[in-house]
């Protein structure tokens, strides 16, 4: 029992250590997909990669069921997403999707609930599970899942999250969840979410090529940054020596 429970010590130490690590550096590169599926209704997914840059710039670009598509922009808490129709970069709130660029979309908003909970980690499998609550699992959802679709503190729900560790780092993370919906529709029942993100690199990518089908050929064309939100990056990220 008391080999147990210095193993156990030592894998949360291990877990925290690893969150800190991978949350200082410099930049990081991840795929992710996201999953929402309920009752009677086929499943929402959204899959695409991300970039993370200390302390606060991200690049994402992800597809989603229905077509929906997304390049998006975040500095600080400023974003901008690419609106195709326009041709043009605008910001989350014009684009209406203010949450856009938070969540699973973003490895550091994720890492930033979990860290709460490592010390309640235990040795699940070659990686280590945390649950967490309702609540948390909302920060992780964000553009997902709009406010006041879930019951977040309904005591039904249930929240977990794997994580995985190489070298003192993650490499991925899955979280997992049930919540009872309150829409009309659904009220009551078990809408079930899961968020896979697994990093590809590290320190090897400071940014994220944009690209968009072009309408007669379909190709991928490339969707460059412009000038003014290029000052934003320049001017949030800390100056080279």
């Amino acid at each position: 029992l008391w080999m147990l429970a210095f193993a156990l010590q030592n894998s949360k130490s291990d877990l925290e250590k690893a969150i800190e690590n991978t949350r200082s550096q410099k930049s990081y590169h991840a795929k992710f997909k996201a999953v929402i599926e309920a009752p009677g209704s086929d499943s929402l997914v959204v899959e695409g990669e991300t970039v993370w840059v200390k302390p606060g710039v991200l690049y994402i670009k992800y597809a989603g069921t229905g077509g929906d598509r997304k390049n998006i922009v975040r500095v600080g808490d400023k974003v901008w997403v690419y609106h195709e129709i326009l041709g043009d970069w605008v910001t989350g709130d014009e684009m209406g999707t203010p949450g856009a660029g938070r969540g699973a979309q973003c490895p550091d908003d994720v890492l930033t609930v979990l860290v709460k909970y490592a010390n309640r980690a235990k040795v699940a499998g070659d990686g280590h599970e945390i649950k967490f609550s309702g609540e948390d699992i909302q920060k992780i959802m964000k553009e997902q899942a709009s406010e006041g679709t879930f019951d977040y503190k309904n005591p039904k729900t249930v929240a977990s999250a794997q994580l995985f560790i190489k070298n003192n780092l993650l490499t991925r993370f899955i979280s997992t969840a049930e919540l009872i919906s309150t829409e009309e529709n659904l009220k009551g029942k078990v809408v079930k979410y899961t968020a896979d993100v697994e990093i590809l690199s590290y320190g090897q990518q400071t940014s994220l090529a944009f690209t968009v089908p072009d309408e007669v050929s379909k190709k991928p064309t490339p969707v460059p940054i412009p000038p003014s939100i290029q000052s934003e990056i320049d001017a949030f990220l800390p100056k080279k020596p």
